[in-house]
């Protein structure tokens, strides 16, 4: 049975995806909850890349517009649109795919005779709806993606944050006037 939330997630995504992809970006995933009476829709938008705020500007323009048009929600709503940013969540069989090579940590439903409720890992391989990962422990665990119930990219802060900025020429900087 689906809820009024799930329907309207879904009928959301159906709409927002072509307007998306007109603009060279990939819906990652669509959110509607409540924040006390406020209801609150979240629309997550990626692109290899990254994105920066104006083409995230134009794109909430654009879905906001067909959202106004289709009335898919009944009553007020704030739209957000966002990227995930870089630990976005793996959601699809495509996600795990292109993080082959990649730590991460999944979280299943139930407990997995292998590893409990969380596997932490890097990811070796996609194949029929499963996820192979090789565990931190040393061992190889296969995951069915029915099984997962969310999976996040393990990011090494640290090194990232070691890495040298960009050369001041690449920045564009507001000047102040003496």
């Amino acid at each position: 049975m689906t809820t009024r939330r799930q329907k309207i997630q879904q009928d959301v995504k159906e709409l927002a995806a072509p307007i998306a992809e007109e603009l060279g970006l990939e819906l990652v995933d669509v959110e509607f909850t409540r924040h006390g009476r406020d209801q609150v829709l979240t629309l997550f938008l990626d692109r290899a890349e990254g994105i920066p705020v104006d083409e995230l500007q134009q794109a909430s323009r654009a879905i906001e517009k067909a959202l106004e048009i289709e009335e898919i929600i009944v009553g007020r709503y704030r739209l957000e649109v966002s990227s995930p940013g870089i630990d976005r969540p793996l959601k699809t069989l495509s996600d795990y795919r292109k993080n082959v090579g990649t730590r991460v940590q999944i979280k299943t439903f139930s407990p997995h005779p292998l590893f409990g409720r969380i596997l932490t890992g890097t990811i070796a391989g996609v194949e029929d709806q499963k996820v192979t990962v090789d565990a931190d422990d040393g061992s190889r665990a296969c995951v069915s993606l029915s099984e997962i119930s969310s999976a996040r990219p393990q990011i090494d802060w640290e090194e990232i944050l070691k890495k040298p900025a960009l050369p001041r020429g690449n920045q564009s900087h507001a000047r102040r006037s003496p």
